[in-house]
């Protein structure tokens, strides 16, 4: 998948791709994401299954908005 929409976010928002996230319910989502240097949160709760999402690059996958709500404050924690 190409990555133009995240890249155009970064140019709009002056932002580097290691501070950006990109959440998505589908391997083209996480695809998309890796082929811009973003990481990619893949969430179980959408339309590809767990292992599809984990095949992805740079990604991490969870189940609940909980779940990314806790990995993103230790992600900025370690910041």
């Amino acid at each position: 998948p190409k990555p133009a929409m995240l890249l155009e976010l970064m140019s709009e928002l002056s932002s580097a791709p290691q501070s950006m996230v990109m959440v998505g319910d589908t391997s083209h989502d996480l695809r998309m994401a890796a082929n811009a240097g973003v990481h990619g949160v893949g969430v179980t709760y959408g339309a590809h299954d767990e292992p599809e999402l984990r095949a992805c690059p740079h990604v991490e996958v969870k189940g609940s908005v909980a779940d990314i709500h806790q990995w993103l404050i230790a992600r900025v924690r370690d910041l």
